[in-house]
């Protein structure tokens, strides 16, 4: 086992055994923190439960539950690389200039993006908030997606800002 997976499963060990101590846990693009974090080595995945919050790239997420799958297809040296991550319960993620709201949240390491779904909803600068059925940040493009808004949408930054006065609540 690799020194960050032991590192991992010795935290989750020591947080079982000190009951509402908090646990953290690091690897090499993803830092969990939860009240309490089982790892499953043997099936590939980590289990955070109650006050998760977890940093990757420019974004904290949070949630009441997450589940981390390690990626099967990474080289043996970076085992502890996630390839997806589940959020449920109160999901709540930020980045320098949005906040997305809601109950679901899937984070895919290839692509990386984000589905959110469970009543989501954005605030952009400015304090504008879409709603949809679902939203899908792309980290890559700066893109955020929005299905099933009345009309559809996607809003880019470059489009936030010429959509300032922009009043999805009726107005403009």
């Amino acid at each position: 086992m690799n020194t960050s997976a032991t590192l991992l499963s010795l935290t989750a060990a020591l947080a079982l055994l000190a009951g509402a101590a908090r646990a953290e846990g690091t690897n090499t693009r993803v830092r969990l923190t939860a009240d309490n974090i089982e790892y499953f080595p043997k099936n590939g995945f980590t289990v955070c439960e109650s006050n998760v919050v977890v940093t990757f790239d420019t974004m904290t997420l949070r949630a009441d539950r997450v589940v981390a799958y390690q990626d099967s297809t990474a080289p043996l040296k970076n085992k502890e690389s996630f390839s997806r991550i589940v959020a449920t319960g109160n999901v709540h993620l930020r980045t320098d200039q949005h906040r997305v709201y809601g109950q679901r949240g899937v984070y895919e390491t290839a692509s990386r993006t984000v589905q959110v779904t469970g009543s989501p909803l954005v605030e952009l600068e400015g304090g504008q908030q879409v709603r949809a059925n679902v939203i899908i940040y792309d980290l890559v493009k700066d893109k955020i997606s929005f299905l099933g808004a009345e009309g559809g949408m996607t809003m880019t930054d470059e489009i936030s800002k010429e959509w300032s006065d922009f009043n999805p609540a009726g107005g403009k």
